[in-house]
């Protein structure tokens, strides 16, 4: 059998579980030293839905964010993944990456937007590619913004 062959039928056949190990792994090959959790959410009142949360964060260790604080990291990023029968909904809850200010504003940072959006009748395989997809974009919001990103970052945080 080829290897696109093998490939189609690995992805035919990929479960929920299978797609959540394999979005873990693409997330630390993007980011090896930042923060991934995963975790159940309770069911959905029509007790057929399966949902589950993932938190990222471009810093892998508390003690390196402000204030020790994980809600504190500049690229915090937040998903709502739903199951309902066979097809997966995602939504993106928290997004964007934290920036100075820009000079005269009254804020205490900016946000540049990593522009994640919501998507409905998802396979476990799209969902692995769409959060793929969405791990580059925030990579790419990071690197276009690494020399302006808000408070003191270790070089080993950035992608």
């Amino acid at each position: 059998m080829s290897m696109i062959s093998e490939l189609l039928v690995e992805a035919s056949t990929m479960t929920l579980d299978d797609a959540k190990k394999q979005i873990e792994q693409n997330y630390k090959k993007i980011f090896p030293n930042g923060y991934f959790h995963m975790e159940d959410a309770a069911l959905n009142s029509s007790g057929n839905d399966y949902t589950f949360h993932i938190t990222t964060g471009m810093i892998g260790k508390d003690s390196d964010l402000i204030s020790n604080i994980r809600h504190n990291d500049q690229a915090l990023h937040r998903w709502m993944i739903i199951q309902e029968n066979d097809l997966i909904q995602i939504w993106s809850a928290e997004g964007s990456v934290a920036i100075n200010p820009e000079e005269g504003s009254y804020m205490a940072m900016g946000r540049a937007k990593t522009g994640l959006r919501k998507a409905k009748k998802l396979t476990p395989q799209k969902l692995v590619l769409r959060l793929k997809k969405d791990f580059e974009k925030i990579k790419k919001v990071i690197v276009d913004n690494k020399e302006n990103i808000y408070g003191k970052i270790d070089k080993k945080y950035i992608p």
